[in-house]
């Protein structure tokens, strides 16, 4: 408690020491130190919100390099996104994110029945993500960090080259996933005349083109 009291000090000199000496207490500290993220007291949960964060991003940080280790160059590629995005927003609503994507999943579906050759179905997707939707490169701030997690790049549509290729990539994904449940060989292959082995490519950092 003497702890507590001091941390929320206007003192900023007595508050860095308290901070280093939570920190050197490892991660159990951010346990306690937890449900003093709701206080009425503004410094303290302040500061306590501050030093939790710490904690849950460096547990985020040891959990993407565990999956990098674990499974090298073979991975799950929406899987490392979501884990890259958590080592600097490790409270993201992962689920929610995903159920956006499901939802421009599910509006390109019907659109893309008419189309017979690949370079239609990207058509329509770059179409429906980078001019209906809005994506786009960040020309103003290019090396942004926010650009390179998915989660800000769903919540701001811009991005870097890579971060926009990984939209339409799930987009793709999902879109395939749903064929392969729920249509015979012929409709899906209506809907996405992707040839696995030759996959049609677009640059999607301008307007998709």
């Amino acid at each position: 408690m003497a702890l507590l009291s001091l941390l929320a000090d206007e003192d900023p000199s007595i508050y860095q020491t308290v901070r280093e000496k939570i920190l050197s207490c490892g991660p159990p500290a951010a346990d306690w130190l937890r449900p003093h993220t709701m206080s009425n007291d503004p410094a303290l949960r302040r500061r306590a919100r501050q030093i939790v964060l710490h904690f849950d991003r460096q547990a985020a940080d040891d959990h993407f390099l565990a999956f990098c280790l674990r499974h090298g160059e073979e991975f799950d590629l929406e899987a490392g996104a979501w884990l890259l995005a958590q080592t600097q927003y490790p409270l993201i609503n992962v689920e929610a994110y995903q159920a956006l994507l499901d939802e421009y999943t599910n509006e390109l579906r019907d659109r893309l029945v008419s189309a017979v050759q690949p370079k239609e179905t990207v058509g329509a997707i770059n179409q429906y993500l980078f001019g209906e939707l809005g994506f786009g490169g960040n020309e103003e701030n290019f090396y942004d960090p926010e650009n390179s997690y998915l989660n800000r790049v769903l919540d701001r549509r811009t991005g870097n080259p890579i971060s926009l290729c990984l939209v339409f990539t799930f987009v793709i994904f999902f879109l395939r996933e749903h064929a392969r449940g729920n249509l015979s060989s012929a409709e899906r292959d209506s809907l996405l005349p992707l040839d696995e082995e030759r996959p049609v490519l677009a640059k999607r950092e301008h307007d998709g083109r």
